[in-house]
């Protein structure tokens, strides 16, 4: 193997890794949105009427979270696990679920060896299958308060990574 090919294998990894951290920082927000009965596109709360985006906020103190606040796993490590704002423990599921996402991403890359549009389809359904897990091993009830398109986005992970493992288990043996 050339080192150009290696550099592109590191690049693509690294690629599938950011994407992988950036949804599973989403779905520990739409997790959190559902559990909390909100919605994760829309607010509860209105400005003269009008629905508001929903934004992420320290659940303790409640201060809406700034750009800097946002980095998968990096913010958490520089803030030693705490909010910058109240200073509160900040669990250690949200940077785990982050490095969950990257990881299945990775693997389900060097399973494909390659990006397909069914890599495209992986990374696009990956968050809903990690907000449903996150949910199923939650024990709360925010469980029964699953949209269906969710079931739906994790089905379809599923069997794009079933899919993914048949078509390219001779090149694992």
């Amino acid at each position: 193997m050339f080192i150009h090919e290696v550099i592109y294998q590191l690049l693509v990894i690294s690629f599938m890794a950011v994407i992988g951290l950036c949804g599973g920082s989403f779905a520990s927000a739409i997790a959190h949105r559902i559990s909390i009965g909100e919605g994760w596109i829309f607010s509860k709360k209105s400005v003269a009427g009008k629905k508001i985006f929903a934004r992420s906020a320290c659940s303790d103190c409640g201060h809406q979270l700034t750009v800097i606040d946002l980095f998968p796993v990096l913010s958490w490590v520089l803030t030693g696990g705490k909010c910058r704002y109240c200073s509160k423990k900040i669990s250690v599921k949200y940077p785990f679920i982050e490095l969950f996402g990257a990881g299945l991403a990775i693997v389900f890359y060097l399973f494909s060896g390659e990006i397909t549009n069914s890599s495209i389809l992986y990374l696009i359904t990956l968050p809903f299958f990690l907000v449903f897990s996150l949910l199923l091993f939650s024990r709360s009830k925010s469980f029964a308060k699953i949209p269906l398109y969710i079931f739906v986005m994790t089905l379809l992970n599923i069997l794009l990574f079933l899919f993914t493992i048949m078509r390219n288990i001779d090149n694992f043996r």
